[in-house]
């Protein structure tokens, strides 16, 4: 772990900066782009959780042979490849479903593929057991860390260029939350593997 000037990250005055000062550094970001409604009695709790998983994606995502730079306001990101960002991600995906629910709109099965973002989810989806495999084999998790994000950001762009709880065609819609679901739990397994915990809000 650098710095951003590519030297070993150290305290101010030279000394092996630890990982309780780690997480606090990564922790003051994140409190300052979590959402304002959050009571003051839960911003702790969730904070630390994220902290940790920003760190935790950050450190994973290189191959373990790798270098790469300690940056508090880069891994704290709720739009780049953080763990900020799948753990944000994650969280809208629950909610949607949860809606869905309340709603009593079907969920599922995954029979109509309509277009280039359901199609890029599905087969994306498809690949969660050769990752899986692979990471065993090769004894590392920075293939899932690439994978998880892959996929997010897959369902991202579904999410945003379609209107899933409003669309008109129940076979359309039931198969966007199938895929939905199906992202759900594949990041809540990944993020579980990689020892990420998910809050119940951000």
């Amino acid at each position: 772990m650098n710095g951003k000037d590519g030297k070993p990250f150290k305290t101010r005055d030279g000394g092996v900066m630890t990982l309780e000062n780690l997480i606090k550094l990564v922790k003051e970001e994140t409190l300052k782009k979590m959402n304002p409604d959050i009571k003051d009695t839960e911003k702790g709790e969730i904070s630390d959780i994220i902290a940790v998983a920003a760190l935790r994606y950050a450190d994973l995502l290189p191959n373990r042979t790798t270098d790469y730079i300690f940056d508090p306001i880069k891994f704290s990101d709720m739009n780049g490849k953080t763990g900020v960002y799948l753990l944000y991600s994650t969280i809208r995906i629950r909610a949607l479903l949860n809606k869905a629910k309340e709603k009593n709109i079907k969920i599922g099965p995954i029979n109509t593929i309509v277009n280039e973002y359901d199609r890029k989810v599905a087969l994306t989806l498809l690949q969660n057991p050769i990752i899986l495999e692979k990471s065993f084999n090769n004894k590392t998790l920075n293939e899932i860390a690439e994978y998880i994000y892959k996929l997010t950001n897959c369902y991202n762009n579904l999410y945003s260029s379609n209107r899933i709880l409003t669309e008109e065609n129940s076979d359309i819609q039931s198969s966007w939350l199938g895929l939905s679901e199906n992202v759900l739990k594949t990041n809540e397994q990944l993020l579980n593997i990689m020892g990420i915990k998910i809050p119940n809000k951000i």
